[in-house]
């Protein structure tokens, strides 16, 4: 059998008596005895001191420091209110959303409450997902371009700035109510994808391959509304009949490609509901999708602790209709 020296601790040495104890890293020194003979083990434990595991601590630091970034960022532009959009207004990013009394409240900027959850994903995560669509937004418009592709994703006149639209401009400020941008239109294509007329939107997403499934099965309409709405908002401003959505499967790295006609009454119809959301005094002004607490849309809204606070509207009352008095049994 082979001399080996098993670990049978007797003492540990004080961290004080560590050459390193006063840079703050925590060597731990084992003192073992074997056959007569003693020796030293030891190692250095790069944990932070309140014992919080390394990985957590780093993925909390870029959340962190990622969050505060970002929003510093949203707040001296788009959100500072101080350029051509309001800082109250209906964006196409999320003028589809199902529920129109979550549009109001994210109009009339109510306060969110983040519903724990055990899918609950935190601020740092959400934002590393944009992160990563706008890499492949970047990427894809790249491979376009070299496979023959002329896309345009700025304004002619302002390289800085996305092709994009406003409207529902308010007279005493001047600032639009409504705004969009495109991840870019095709002007022409190559000569393989004569199928293809143009000029066309494009409009880039990420997913997982879950959701690239449901959504290669389904159809954007019907896989998420949202999206669908933000084409079709897109569509209506820029006056151009179809968009190119394009997914990219981030397990697989497969495309999912789908042509989308404009659909005008779909459109038209969001665009009087943001008008509606516009006009409201509250969020409360507008009908809630569903009169079912329970419902997932509602459970996953964060705005849930708001909407189902207050009372119902005359408008979601059940009223009995005459002939449910009559039906009794006798």
């Amino acid at each position: 059998m082979a001399d080996t020296l098993p670990e049978t601790p007797i003492k540990r040495a004080p961290l004080s008596r560590h050459p390193f104890a006063h840079t703050g890293e925590r060597r731990l020194t084992t003192t073992y005895a074997h056959k007569g003979r003693t020796g030293v083990t030891g190692g250095l434990y790069f944990g932070p001191r309140d014992d919080t595991p390394l990985g957590d601590a780093i993925s909390e630091a870029l959340d962190g420091a990622l969050v505060t970034h970002t929003r510093a960022i949203y707040e001296a532009g788009r959100g500072s209110g101080s350029g051509d959009v309001a800082a109250k207004r209906i964006g196409a990013g999320y003028i589809g959303l199902e529920c129109a009394r979550q549009l109001a409240y994210k109009y009339h900027k109510a306060e969110k409450r983040e519903r724990d959850h055990p899918s609950k994903i935190a601020a740092g995560e959400l934002q590393r997902h944009a992160e990563a669509g706008h890499w492949t937004e970047d990427r894809t418009a790249e491979w376009l371009r070299l496979a023959g592709f002329d896309l345009r994703t700025h304004m002619p006149d302002d390289p800085e700035r996305q092709i994009g639209w406003k409207a529902a401009w308010d007279r005493e400020t001047g600032q639009a109510r409504m705004a969009g941008e495109v991840d870019g239109v095709i002007v022409s294509v190559p000569g393989a994808i004569h199928t293809l007329s143009v000029p066309c939107i494009w409009e880039s997403k990420k997913a997982t391959h879950k959701k690239w499934t449901r959504f290669a099965r389904d159809g954007v309409a019907v896989a998420d509304p949202k999206y669908h709405g933000q084409i079709q908002t897109n569509m209506a401003h820029m006056e151009i009949g179809h968009t190119l959505f394009s997914m990219l499967d981030l397990d697989t790295m497969k495309y999912l490609w789908e042509l989308v006609p404009f659909d005008a009454a779909h459109a038209q119809g969001l665009i009087d509901r943001a008008v509606q959301v516009m006009q409201s005094e509250a969020p409360e002004d507008m009908p809630r999708i569903t009169r079912d607490e329970s419902d997932r849309r509602c459970m996953f809204c964060d705005y849930h602790h708001l909407c189902w606070s207050k009372r119902p509207t005359a408008s979601e009352v059940l009223v009995a209709p005459d002939w449910v008095a009559k039906v009794v049994p006798s």
